[in-house]
């Protein structure tokens, strides 16, 4: 896999150039995150769903090539994109600093 390309309603779209830590319950760091910067709460509760959710759009992207033992030139594959979809609900934390 060359990259994945994360966006969604309500975040920066992210690229990640590896195909990034896999998810463990309590982790606090992934070199491959999305960020959001409004909750998704005036978004309209979808079917399916419970709560009000950001649709986030994941996209791997592959890159590959083969050889021959006949010929052992480096033959590229057409890029493929594989392209999926979540339903993602965005709490949010206020806070007020005094000092």
């Amino acid at each position: 896999m060359t990259a994945t390309h994360l966006d969604a309603p309500g975040a920066q779209d992210a690229a990640c150039l590896t195909t990034g830590t896999p998810y463990t319950p309590g982790m606090t760091e992934s070199d491959c995150r999305i960020g959001f910067t409004r909750s998704s709460a005036n978004e309209p509760v979808k079917s399916g769903q419970t709560l009000p959710t950001s649709t986030l759009t994941a996209t791997a992207v592959w890159e590959a090539e083969w050889t021959s033992s006949v010929d052992p030139t480096p033959r590229e594959l057409e890029v493929q994109d594989v392209t999926t979809t979540a339903e993602v609900p965005v709490g949010e934390i206020q806070s007020a600093v005094t000092g």
